[in-house]
């Protein structure tokens, strides 16, 4: 559900510490923010929306904190929270003293669930997701005249998912004319890889409107259980804008596309409150990501009074808190926030074949693989079972459950073999049950 009205009811603040601890209550959030010398500290609480398919709108949650390590050094780390996703990124900014060279590390862990699409029907998955950030950019000095680019810069970056919940396999069966196919599905997920690179610019096309934008190439591998893979190749390009039409409210838009995502999202600040949304259409077999939501925060960086929006983004230059600490706690725009995986096909093993040659009737049970087998009137009694033409002991593996045969697969022994199961049902007729395994 969308934010309700209680999200724009006037909140209480708090101030102690001189200013630099406050906080705020109201009806539909909740936030606290601490903004020292050499320390940066918040917390946002909202009402949102998110993925119809994957749950109902309710609380997220994003927070943050920096610190300074000398004055050139910036480390700060940063989390949001969603009920089925929560995402890390921790980064850390050097600038170079006397110079506009900035170098920005960082390193992203996501983890949740997520539900996928598998040969053997939808199921939930656990996962988690490990990437990493480099960006080098140059600050145009502000008083060079010459253009009004803000800065250049490259970045590199890659990530590789893994899954960590690894449930039971299901057993499913498929029909065709003349028989049935019982199937493993181990649920497996095929776990991709990303590397990319970028070239980076800012630039402020008038007082009031800025761009951001990066152009490269991005590359995501998919390993499948039968040794195969599948490569995508793609151009990868950022473009963002934020425009101020009146003062004190910032418009903002984005799309983002490469290898993995076709990404929209839009935003709209004003003072204390920021509402943002964004719809992913996702590539390469990834799925669709889409949300909304509406936060309210107390921190909020003052500017003198008529300084422009191309003022206030252009970086600067210049060491210490004030000039790292904001960047510290960005979010690197070139890291994925979907999951890089995929239900891997591949692991989807045919298990046997039961033919319908006698008019035979069958199921599997997904748990268990139990196969089900009913032929004439219901069979009786198992007479006798012969495995690639000889005789097979067959006790404990195959025996008569509720006046049918039922053959447990998971105690049958590897390997190709052709069964046969002879079956005498109510009529005292019999019947030859003819079973492949691959």
């Amino acid at each position: 559900m969308l934010p309700t009205a209680a999200g724009v009811l006037p909140a209480v603040p708090l101030n102690l510490a001189d200013g630099r601890l406050t906080a705020s209550v109201a009806p539909a959030s909740s936030s606290m923010a601490y903004s020292g010398d050499d320390q940066r500290f918040n917390i946002n609480l909202g009402m949102g929306y998110y993925d119809p398919e994957r749950g109902d709108g309710g609380i997220m949650g994003s927070g943050g904190f920096a610190t300074m390590i000398g004055s050139q050094i910036a480390v700060g780390t940063s989390a949001v929270v969603y009920d089925i996703k929560r995402d890390v990124i921790a980064n850390a900014l050097w600038q170079v003293p006397n110079s506009g060279l900035r170098f920005k590390l960082s390193g992203g862990y996501m983890w949740g669930d997520q539900e996928f699409e598998f040969a053997s029907g939808n199921h939930q998955i656990g996962l988690e997701q490990y990437s990493y950030g480099l960006n080098t950019t140059w600050i145009i000095p502000k008083d060079d005249a010459c253009s009004s680019i803000h800065s250049i810069g490259a970045s590199v970056w890659g990530a590789k998912a893994n899954q960590v919940q690894h449930p039971e396999a299901v057993y499913f069966m498929q029909e065709t004319s003349t028989d049935y196919l019982f199937y493993r599905d181990p649920l497996m997920l095929s776990e991709g890889r990303l590397f990319g690179f970028s070239g980076d610019m800012q630039l402020a096309l008038w007082e009031n409107f800025v761009t951001k934008g990066s152009l490269g190439y991005e590359r995501l591998k998919y390993p499948f259980a039968d040794g195969t893979s599948e490569i995508n190749n793609a151009l990868y390009s950022d473009l963002s804008f934020f425009w101020e039409p009146i003062q004190s409210m910032t418009v903002g838009a984005g799309w983002k596309n490469g290898v993995g995502e076709d990404r929209f999202s839009t935003s709209l600040e004003s003072g204390h409150f920021t509402l943002s949304g964004w719809y992913s259409k996702g590539q390469a077999g990834l799925q669709d990501d889409k949300g909304a939501m509406l936060t309210y925060s107390l921190f909020i960086q003052k500017t003198p009074k008529g300084t422009t929006l191309a003022r206030r983004m252009q970086p600067s230059r210049t060491t210490g808190s004030a000039a790292l600490l904001g960047e510290s706690l960005e979010r690197p725009v070139y890291m994925p926030s979907t999951f890089l995986a995929k239900a891997d096909l591949t692991a989807v093993t045919l298990e046997s074949t039961v033919s319908k040659s006698l008019g035979t009737d069958a199921t599997v049970d997904p748990a268990t693989g139990d196969i089900l087998v009913t032929v004439g009137a219901g069979a009786d009694t198992i007479n006798s079972a012969t495995k690639d033409d000889a005789a097979y002991t067959y006790a404990g593996i195959m025996e008569i459950v509720a006046g049918n045969l039922v053959i447990h697969s998971r105690l049958l022994p590897e390997g190709a073999a052709t069964y046969v199961i002879v079956v005498t049902d109510t009529a005292s007729d019999d019947f030859n049950v003819t079973m492949v395994t691959e």
